[in-house]
C-alpha cells in the first residue's frame, strides 16, 4: 500500500505555485483616499504626475494600478536608540513611494505609501561572525563578499513610513484630480 503523502505534498506544491491574485492594499501598509466619479485612468494619470514631482517612476502598470519609484537616498540624524546617535553621527536613509489605484463601484480607491528604510550594512558586517556556527575561520571569498558587487552587499532595513509625504502625494493627486 502506497502513502498518501507525496500526493498530498505535491499537491501542495502545484496550489502554492500556481499562485493567487496579489494581495489587497491595507491601511497598515498604505494611507487610503477615495475618490468619487473619478476613472482609474484620471487617477492613475493624476497619481502618476503626483509622484512623478518628489520622485523617479520605476514600474508603471496601467493595468494593475501600481506605480513605484526608485529609492532616493539621503543622509540624516535621526535618534535611534544607538551609541552613534549619541554623538549625532548621520546615517544613510532612502525612501521610495508606491501608489496603487483600485476602482471600486462609484469611483477608485487611491493608496499611497512612501516606505523608509535604513542602511544597515556596517552592523551586518559587524555581528556577522556571531551568526557563524564556528569560530574557525573558515570563510570562502564569498562569504567576505568578495564576489558580489556594493549593491547587492547593502542591507537595508524598514524602519517605517514618511506619513507627511504621503499627505502631500495624496493631496497632490487630488489638486490633479480637481483640475481635471
Amino acid at each position: 500500500m502506497t502513502s498518501m503523502w507525496p500526493a498530498a505534498l505535491g499537491m501542495t506544491v502545484v496550489i502554492g505555485l500556481a499562485g493567487c491574485e496579489s494581495a489587497r492594499p491595507t491601511r497598515r501598509a498604505y494611507s487610503p483616499d477615495r475618490q468619487q466619479a473619478i476613472s482609474p485612468r484620471e487617477a492613475f494619470d493624476a497619481a502618476e504626475a503626483a509622484l512623478s514631482e518628489h520622485f523617479e517612476i520605476v514600474t508603471r502598470d496601467r493595468e494593475q494600478g501600481f506605480l513605484r519609484t526608485a529609492a532616493v537616498e539621503t543622509r540624516e540624524r535621526q535618534p535611534a536608540g544607538r551609541l552613534g546617535d549619541a554623538i549625532g553621527t548621520p546615517r544613510s536613509v532612502r525612501k521610495f513611494a508606491e501608489v496603487r489605484v483600485e476602482p471600486v463601484p462609484g469611483g477608485v480607491n487611491i493608496w499611497c505609501s512612501v516606505f523608509v528604510e535604513e542602511n544597515e550594512t556596517s552592523a551586518h558586517r559587524m555581528f556577522a561572525q556571531d551568526r557563524s556556527l564556528s569560530d574557525i575561520p573558515s570563510d570562502t571569498p564569498a562569504d567576505r563578499e568578495a564576489a558580489t558587487t556594493e549593491e547587492q552587499n547593502t542591507v537595508w532595513k524598514q524602519r517605517g513610513r514618511d506619513h507627511a509625504m504621503e499627505r502631500r502625494i495624496r493631496a497632490r493627486i487630488r489638486q490633479f484630480l480637481e483640475g481635471a
